[in-house]
């Protein structure tokens, strides 16, 4: 059975401010009489908070993700950006940014909203809390729990190069399921009304602290009270066929290509635009109802006849820059790449990333089909060509489009055995 082990210097002092960020909340419960729900507050915050600054440090982690994920609670494996190979580096003192992250930071910033909703309906129906709970030692004990988190990054996520050898998987795991011990506070923490019960459960917290910095650092060295709390990035991913470790590189002739073909960019970002409107749409009942929550909510509140607008024009703008994000991330997807010929291979290159994101060779590829749907045909004249490459069971599904004329493409590229179009 496997336990926490004793911690070393070099632990203890990489621990050391989210030791104190954590002791703060029972300095309140024990020396300021803190009620239950202001430790209720507390942790709500600090998880919440926890989501945002796991969106941002996913950006980094360079452990490549396994393709098809069936456990856990989060999966971005359909998202347009997880195959997407090449990074960018914002400014030199950071590391570089894999594409294929940014599909993990936005499901954890979108779903971050979503339980903030729950946990402030939760707090205001509950207990009737309010602006009380915004007292000067409570946000200060909010901030000390969030700049701990930032230390800690700071010092061994960044520090250390611990983000090499991570999986985004397991940064955005690890929150996620925190809320989880989260619901066990919302249930337990009130019920309890004894100072002792609640100082249990910030002892509780603690160790699950502890037990998430032990697991991130050291694959293994958990324990299994916290197990289904913590995701090792050790062992989140492994180096197998379906794609999770160290980043494979993708072999490309040396002989230059003897044929280049870019899809239509007009296409690409008219297809974006209408899946970008799928899409929320698909969402709208869902945010629509929270929106109305939140509005009504904060219009009984404060009696104020500007929430309304408010409201709306933060719907509003939200609307706009989850198109914009969905738009952009179908173009990078797509818009970006060159389709080339080197001798007797198929490369597909990313020229804004000036990386490429697979190669086929020719004498490996099969089931070649012109691929297209009644409502690209209908309306946007597009289609695609999709080719397997391999002759395995799992062999690899690539795409080439969207483009006007596949036939033509299949030519320019020396495609074998394009078939009719199906539908």
């Amino acid at each position: 059975m496997r336990t926490l082990r004793p911690p070393t210097r070099d632990d203890s002092a990489t621990f050391l401010p989210t030791l104190v960020a954590n002791l703060l909340p029972l300095v309140g419960v024990l020396r300021l009489g803190w009620e239950p729900t202001t430790l209720v507050f507390v942790y709500a915050a600090e998880v919440l908070v926890s989501l945002l600054v796991a969106s941002g440090k996913a950006l980094f982690a360079q452990r490549r993700p396994t393709s098809d994920r069936e456990a856990g609670v989060l999966s971005v494996s359909d998202a347009l950006l997880t195959a997407k190979r090449g990074g960018v580096r914002p400014v030199a003192w950071l590391p570089s940014i894999p594409v294929r992250n940014v599909s993990f930071a936005l499901i954890v910033f979108y779903v971050t909203p979503v339980y903030a909703f729950f946990v402030g309906f939760y707090l205001h129906e509950t207990f009737d809390a309010g602006m009380e709970l915004l007292r000067a030692e409570v946000l200060l004990s909010v901030a000390a729990l969030f700049v701990g988190q930032l230390v800690a990054i700071g010092r061994d996520y960044l520090g250390r190069r611990r983000y090499e050898h991570t999986s985004p998987y397991a940064v955005v795991e690890t929150p996620a399921r925190r809320v989880f011990f989260l619901a066990f506070v919302l249930t337990v923490g009130p019920a309890v009304g004894s100072t002792g019960a609640l100082a249990l459960v910030v002892c509780a917290k603690l160790l699950l602290e502890w037990a998430t910095f032990r697991a991130t650092r050291d694959e293994g060295d958990s324990s299994r009270l916290a197990d289904w709390f913590v995701v090792s990035p050790a062992s989140a991913d492994t180096d197998d066929d379906d794609g999770g470790g160290a980043e494979r590189a993708v072999r490309v002739p040396a002989v230059p290509p003897r044929a280049r073909l870019r899809p239509d960019r007009s296409l690409v970002v008219r297809k974006g635009a209408l899946r970008a409107l799928a899409r929320i749409a698909g969402s709208a009942p869902l945010f629509g109802l929270l929106w109305v929550a939140v509005v009504s909510g904060l219009a009984s509140a404060t009696s104020s006849a500007l929430v309304v607008p408010v409201g709306a024009a933060a719907l509003v703008a939200a609307a706009l820059l989850a198109f914009g994000v969905q738009l952009a991330a179908y173009f990078l997807r797509y818009g970006t790449l060159e389709y080339r010929r080197h001798d007797e291979t198929i490369v597909a290159y990313d020229t804004f990333l000036e990386e490429p994101q697979w190669a086929a060779p020719v004498q490996e590829i099969r089931d070649v089909t012109v691929a297209t749907d009644w409502f690209d045909e209908r309306l946007l004249d597009a289609g695609w060509l999709r080719l397997t490459v391999g002759w395995d069971d799992g062999a690899p599904a690539r795409e080439i489009g969207p483009v006007r004329d596949t036939i033509r493409v299949a030519e320019a590229l020396e495609i074998p055995s394009a078939s009719k179009p199906t539908a």
